[in-house]
């Protein structure tokens, strides 16, 4: 399967693909809100391994879990999302997420388990987004990878 898209657009350079996902919020979430999937089956409610299954890792997600922050797979709620109610997260590109300190364009940003991307400063962790620009307040536009990333954490 390949979950990958086409970056070249109208113009020059990279012009990234928004990719939206509807799922299954285990915990509530706010618009902004880092998720992580839950493929380690934190809720009683994912039984499921079958992709495609509301009770499977595929279709839910949890607030990230400490342990699980380098080799998961995270979204950003694109709406406020009820406890077991279905929206949508976005696991690749441009969104605005809740951020934990100012920004400044190119800041790398790691999980964390408070819903928030932090400042990168522990090494080894995935890097999931990239600062677009300067921002003081707990929201920032960002590149957003929730799959593959942008590599590790550097030592600070």
């Amino acid at each position: 399967m390949d979950i990958t898209s086409r970056i070249g657009g109208p113009g020059n350079g990279l012009f990234p693909s928004d990719q939206d996902v509807r799922v299954i919020a285990r915990e509530a979430l706010t618009a902004g809100d880092l998720c992580q999937f839950d493929f380690n089956n934190e809720s009683a409610d994912v039984t499921s391994t079958v992709p495609g299954n509301n009770a499977s890792g595929f279709a839910s997600v949890v607030n990230p879990v400490t342990g699980f922050l380098t080799g998961a797979v995270f979204g950003v709620a694109l709406e406020d999302i009820a406890a077991d109610a279905s929206g949508y997260v976005r696991i690749r590109g441009i969104v605005n997420a809740n951020v934990d300190g100012s920004t400044v364009a190119g800041s790398l940003l790691v999980p964390a388990v408070d819903g928030q991307l932090d400042l990168a400063g522990t090494t080894g962790f995935k890097v999931v987004g990239i600062a677009l620009a300067a921002d003081a307040s707990s929201f920032a536009n960002i590149l957003f990878d929730g799959i593959s990333g942008f590599g590790q954490a550097p030592e600070s």
